[in-house]
């Protein structure tokens, strides 16, 4: 079976959250996901669901699960999610795009409304 992780089905994700409907059809995606409804470059339809899904994430990751995180082009979307991460990972607010971008992509977080997604999220913490 073929994963977004190369060939080898250790490396198949426990869990997924796409964060576009390319994944919803996809008939290699055979593990548990969640769907976000969520337009590039756009804000997500329901943002406390979002919020929820990413809480969710972060604490299967620490029980030792591996999570994937995925959007159409993998830097604005799936960087949001990952600097929420950060931020429940313990990263100041304040840096948390500076670190996806530094350990990540450094395109990660493309808009000014991106980054007050974050900033949301960071509050409701």
């Amino acid at each position: 079976m073929r994963s977004r992780h190369g060939e080898d089905p250790r490396h198949q994700p426990d869990f997924a959250v796409y964060l576009d409907d390319r994944w919803d059809d996809d008939p290699d995606v055979t593990w548990p996901y969640q769907l976000i409804d969520w337009p590039d470059f756009g804000l997500p339809n329901d943002e406390r669901d979002l919020f929820d899904v990413i809480m969710d994430i972060h604490a299967r990751a620490k029980a030792g699960e591996l999570v994937e995180i995925a959007c159409y082009g993998g830097v604005g979307r799936t960087g949001i999610v990952l600097s929420c991460l950060t931020l429940c990972a313990g990263i100041q607010s304040r840096d948390a795009v500076g670190w996806v971008r530094e350990h990540y992509d450094q395109r990660a977080v493309e808009t000014d409304k991106q980054r007050l997604i974050i900033e949301r999220f960071a509050k409701s913490l």
